[in-house]
């Protein structure tokens, strides 16, 4: 399997490369889940595109739950190579909509938990797909 970096598709003006983070997070998570082996010249390929992206607050999800939120949407698109057929599309949106204190840095993981999503569908339609 081949992984394509990720395409931040929000249009934000921060200063971390979301891109990037989703790209590693989808290399780790693939990696750990032992379902395929990464390299240059796969028969299949991953493209991901970062959707949507909300840093929120937890100063405010404690005020008013909702308020606040952070937020991830992240698609992947399993394709097969050479013919570059789309074999499956896959969606996840993870978010933090409530809580206080407890809830500091969920933007530093939310994309990580869209990840992880995501990957388990891979696994579920890897498995249908035997």
């Amino acid at each position: 399997m081949r992984i394509e970096p990720c395409i931040d598709r929000t249009r934000l003006t921060i200063s971390r490369d979301i891109g990037a983070e989703a790209t590693h997070n989808l290399f780790e998570k693939i990696l750990e889940s032992g379902l395929f082996d990464i390299r240059p010249d796969g028969d299949l390929m991953l493209s991901c595109d970062v959707e949507r992206f909300a840093e929120g607050s937890a100063l405010k999800r404690w005020i008013r739950p909702g308020w606040g939120a952070t937020k991830a949407k992240i698609t992947v698109m399993v394709w097969e190579q050479p013919s570059q057929s789309v074999l499956a599309i896959l969606s996840s949106i993870a978010s933090v909509e409530a809580g206080g204190l407890y809830t500091i840095g969920a933007d530093r993981y939310i994309i990580g938990v869209a990840i992880n999503d995501i990957v388990n569908k891979i696994k579920i339609w890897s498995h249908n797909q035997k």
